[in-house]
């Protein structure tokens, strides 16, 4: 009977396991018009072959799994793409290689809603991986128009034309907008459009493009170019930057079109992120920050030791992890040497030349943070609302309620783009319903709170939690929350 007990829990465990497991793959797209102006999306897939399971083929293993693509507008389907995907073979006992998968799919112009969905083929019991997005394929008539920017990995000149080739190259996509240390290059392919309608036929004009710091919106000059273009259809962009002394930070990828008036016609931005500790002085190690040399600089100045602390916890919301672990040990130290040297080096790592320039900046936020969401005992930084701003900046969309009849008074703030997510969106409420502490609680961006409840708890004083299964709330009447939120 033990055996038997023994022997059902670890059955039990390998089950919850299998259950739990889940396919690790990154996502990215891009649109694109052909030579007759006809929209098409690519879509870029990088799977991580470790999270898969693999399958003797003869000598051999191999990974399968399938792919489901859908394009709806107004609940209809436009296109439909179902496939299955075999990863490279291996051999018994080798580590399990990534690979990647792209495809190209032909569109009519139009908003759509697009969703994506992956199941691994020899673990049907694992979860299924989601990715919804919504985009506009097609370029509105008498603008310049973009691609989509697609960061690469590696490139060659085509010699056999196939699904990575592009004017001439084969482009085999970088499917993240991470850069860590690692990565001595940032490529970019892009094409910009209509120049050869709206510009005089044959016409020079200017292309500049480059790296934008996303605090200043200011190009990073030594990693900017300008060219001079004659109009055409179609006019590709591949530009390569060693971006080994790049430092750390949130980044663009920006591209100007220009007039022989110096008038700017049209603007493309892609956000990336940048990891660097070697770029720039760091405070993710600390031990090298000894020789760093404070005098002369906008912090010598500083010598409270409540203002240090202050300018030091109002920089969490921007913090890495680990930094966020260094600056919670200064605040507790009483050396204002040491805090002066976190808060400098802090600034310098985003802005190597700049550094007082780029805090005065994110001071600008930060006071505004602290007029708009303070509370009595809490300044508007150390807020929910206040940190999220800070960290993703100002929110497209703000729905707000103060009086619904059943629910906390909440906000609902939607950002369009958020790094390479599209379309997400934060929930705060004040279960307090006075005072001004509204605090997260949803999110479908990731990395936040997440709660499949949060209707319910939103209107939690007129529904009953017990039944954990249920996601929204008892029918409300005047209830306007999930409504705002699915906008």
């Amino acid at each position: 009977m033990k055996k038997f007990v023994v022997l059902s829990v670890v059955a039990l465990l390998m089950t919850l396991k299998s259950l739990a497991a889940e396919v690790q793959v990154y996502y990215y797209y891009s649109l694109f018009n052909d030579i007759e102006k006809k929209p098409y999306i690519e879509t870029y897939l990088a799977f991580m072959g470790s999270s898969l399971k693999f399958m003797d083929v003869g000598e051999e293993q191999q990974a399968e799994v399938e792919i489901t693509m859908l394009f709806t507008q107004d609940g209809q389907v436009k296109s439909f793409n179902k496939y299955n995907l075999k990863s490279p073979k291996m051999k018994k006992g080798d580590t399990p290689p990534n690979f990647i998968d792209q495809q190209r799919i032909q569109l009519a112009p139009g908003i759509y809603n697009f969703e994506i969905r992956i199941k691994d083929i020899n673990q049907p019991e694992a979860k299924e991986k989601v990715f919804l997005d919504v985009f506009t394929a097609g370029i509105e008539k008498g603008y310049i128009g973009f691609s989509g920017i697609q960061y690469i990995e590696s490139y060659k000149a085509t010699e056999t034309p196939g699904i990575f080739s592009k004017n001439g190259f084969d482009l085999f996509p970088y499917v993240h907008d991470f850069f860590p240390a690692s990565m001595k290059k940032l490529t970019v392919y892009m094409e910009i459009y209509n120049t050869d309608t709206l510009l005089a036929n044959d016409s020079v004009f200017l292309v500049k493009y480059g790296i934008e710091r996303v605090s200043d919106l200011q190009y990073v000059d030594s990693y900017t170019r300008i060219k001079k273009m004659k109009t055409s259809a179609i006019i590709p962009i591949l530009a390569e930057y060693n971006i080994e002394g790049l430092p750390s930070g949130n980044y663009h990828f920006r591209v100007d079109v220009i007039d022989k008036n110096n008038k700017n016609l049209a603007t493309k931005r892609s956000y990336f992120q940048r990891s660097n500790p070697q770029g720039g002085i760091s405070i993710e190690t600390p031990e090298n920050l000894d020789g760093l040399i404070i005098e002369n600089t906008f912090i010598e100045k500083v010598n409270s030791l409540d203002t240090l602390n202050d300018f030091l916890k109002c920089i969490l919301p921007i913090s890495s992890d680990r930094e966020k672990s260094v600056i919670t040990d200064v605040i507790k130290n009483t050396d204002t040497t040491m805090k002066q040297v976190i808060f400098y080096s802090f600034w310098k790592s985003r802005n190597g030349l700049q550094p007082e320039a780029e805090w005065k900046l994110y001071k600008l936020k930060v006071d505004y943070v602290n007029k708009a969401f303070s509370t009595g005992i809490k300044k508007g930084y150390e807020s929910d609302r206040g940190r999220v701003f800070l960290q993703y900046g100002e929110p497209n969309d703000l729905q707000k309620s103060n009086h619904e009849p059943t629910a906390y008074p909440y906000e609902i703030w939607q950002y369009y783009t958020l790094g390479n997510q599209r379309n997400k969106r934060f929930v705060f409420y004040n279960p307090m319903i006075v005072g001004n502490d509204f605090q997260l609680l949803h999110s479908d961006a990731i990395g936040e709170l997440q709660d499949k409840n949060w209707e319910r708890r939103l209107h939690e004083r007129n529904n009953s939690m017990y039944n954990n299964d249920a996601t929204q709330s008892d029918d409300q009447w005047g209830s306007r929350a999930g409504e705002n939120f699915n906008k």
